[in-house]
């Protein structure tokens, strides 16, 4: 899910809970501000798997969201991505909208091994299967926030 912002919306929040408790994984994007997402929404959702952005060199992007709820982060930084002016056209694209969907992939990928997980479980196992302390400049140190960039598992 790619949509929030800056402030709060029990609403959002109460959404994505309800999404969450009838069994749907929900990824959803850290934001662009540069900031604690402390209780944004609905990235602050601690249920929900909130993804910040990197780049290629494994470094975090000023604009990427960090904090305790974010729980992994994935390629935000300069994707190629789907243009607006034709129906062949790109364009190149940064944030953690183009982060979040590299991890609901990724979920998706975990759910079709075992459909029986829950939302909880997927996040853990993202989280259990990520990449830790690879990320370099950029990360927010002593800000609770983990240094897991998420992965798939090479078999």
């Amino acid at each position: 899910m790619s949509l929030g912002g800056s402030g709060n919306s029990r609403s959002l929040d109460r959404a994505v809970k309800a999404l969450i408790a009838q069994g749907v994984v929900v990824v959803v994007a850290a934001g662009n501000d540069g900031v604690d997402v402390g209780d944004s929404s609905p990235a602050g959702v601690a249920e929900a798997i909130s993804v910040g952005a990197m780049d290629v060199r494994d470094q975090v992007p000023s604009f990427s969201n960090f904090g305790t709820q974010v729980a992994v982060f994935g390629p935000g930084k300069d994707i190629i991505s789907c243009g607006i002016n034709s129906d062949t056209g790109s364009a190149v694209l940064s944030g953690t909208s183009m982060a979040a969907p590299h991890v609901a992939g990724l979920s998706a990928l975990l759910l079709g091994e075992d459909p029986t997980l829950t939302p909880a479980q997927v996040k853990t196992k993202i989280q259990s299967l990520a990449l830790r302390g690879a990320l370099g400049r950029g990360f927010k140190t002593g800000t609770g926030t983990q240094n897991l960039v998420a992965q798939v598992e090479s078999k």
